[in-house]
């Protein structure tokens, strides 16, 4: 299971098309994986959240869903609404049945935004313009054997 929190800074780009209706969707990307000297690391568990953050202007809110689980919910500010889809909780990430026991194995994740999910016009843009290019890179660490 994975507790996390994720900053999403956008900018200011992002924060136009937000405030213009655009809806973001954010991905945190999460892998375990066994690292190897002379070759490259073998993944054993992968796993994409997405989130969609929307301005509701009629309201005046920000909608943040889960596109994984469907659950949605609606934030005064986009701080908040940023707050929340970046709160990981307990997430199920893998089943320890795949893990040999004594074999050491790493935990990465990187947050980023999904161009993919952008109309066709701004996806360009965002393909174009570093302004839009947002990805944290990978952070990593052991994973820590379930007690």
């Amino acid at each position: 299971r994975l507790d996390a929190h994720i900053d999403y800074p956008l900018s200011a780009q992002a924060l136009e098309a937000l405030d213009n209706g655009v809806p973001l969707t954010l991905a945190l990307d999460i892998e375990v994986y066994r690292p190897r000297r002379y070759v490259w690391d073998e993944v054993v568990a992968s796993l994409e959240q997405r989130f969609r953050v929307q301005y509701q202007a009629l309201t005046d809110q920000y909608l943040v869903r889960n596109l994984n689980s469907g659950s949605q919910a609606v934030y005064p500010t986009l701080d908040d609404a940023l707050a929340a889809a970046g709160k990981v909780q307990g997430l199920p990430i893998l089943d320890a049945q795949l893990l040999t026991p004594g074999e050491r194995y790493m935990v990465r994740v990187r947050s980023r935004l999904d161009f993919e999910s952008l109309s066709a016009p701004l996806r360009l843009r965002a393909y174009v313009y570093s302004d839009w290019w947002l990805d944290s890179g990978w952070y990593s660490w052991d994973l820590a054997p379930a007690p």
